[in-house]
C-alpha cells in the first residue's frame, strides 16, 4: 500500500497593506447647542436642589403645602401627612430629571422636538418665576426658580441661534 503524497505546500497570498486610515471626520455638532445642553442641566441641578431644600429644610413650607392641600376635602382625605408631600416632591425630583436628562441628549442627537419641548418648558418655567414675584414679591425662595429660569432661557436663546437651527433642520442627524 503506498500513501498518497500530499500537494506541495503553497506559500500564503500576498495581501496589499491596507491604505492609511483617515481621521475622523469633524463632529457636526455645533459649540453652541453642547452650550445649551450644559445650560439645560444646569439649570435641571439648580430646580432639583432647590426642591429637594424646600423639601428637607424648609419645614413651614411644607406644612403650608399640607394645609392648602387639605383644605376644602373631604374628611377622609384629610389625613395627608407631611411624609407624603415630601415623598410626592421626591417622585417629581426624580421624574424631572428624567425628562430633562432625555430631552438635552435628545437635543445635543439633533431631535428638533426636543429643542422644541425645552423651548416650551423654559416658557413655563419663566411664567412660573414672574407668576411668583407677582403673588409674593421679591421672595429669598425663588432665587432657585430665578437661577432656574435664566439657564434654561438662556439654553433656548442658544438653540435658536442660526447655526443651531442649521443642525436642527429635517434629514440632517448627528
Amino acid at each position: 500500500m503506498t500513501r498518497p503524497t500530499p500537494p506541495p505546500y503553497q506559500a500564503p497570498p500576498q495581501y496589499t497593506p491596507m491604505p492609511p486610515v483617515s481621521a475622523p471626520p469633524p463632529n457636526p455638532r455645533p459649540r453652541i447647542v453642547d452650550h445649551a445642553v450644559w445650560l439645560t442641566l444646569a439649570g435641571m441641578v439648580v430646580n432639583v436642589v432647590g426642591t429637594l431644600y424646600q423639601l428637607i429644610f424648609d419645614r413651614a413650607w411644607v406644612d403650608r403645602t399640607v394645609r392648602e392641600l387639605t383644605k376644602d376635602t373631604n374628611p377622609t382625605f384629610a389625613a395627608v401627612d407631611a411624609k407624603v408631600v415630601v415623598i410626592a416632591g421626591v417622585c417629581g425630583v426624580l421624574l424631572t430629571i428624567g425628562l430633562y436628562v432625555l430631552l438635552a441628549l435628545m437635543a445635543r442627537r439633533g431631535r428638533n422636538w426636543a429643542r422644541i419641548a425645552l423651548a416650551a418648558l423654559a416658557a413655563l418655567g419663566a411664567a412660573g418665576f414672574l407668576a411668583g414675584v407677582s403673588t409674593v414679591g421679591p421672595a429669598p425662595d425663588l432665587m432657585w426658580n430665578l437661577a432656574d429660569a435664566a439657564f434654561r432661557v438662556a439654553a433656548v436663546v442658544y438653540l435658536f441661534q442660526p447655526e443651531a437651527t442649521r443642525f436642527f433642520q429635517p434629514g440632517r442627524r448627528g
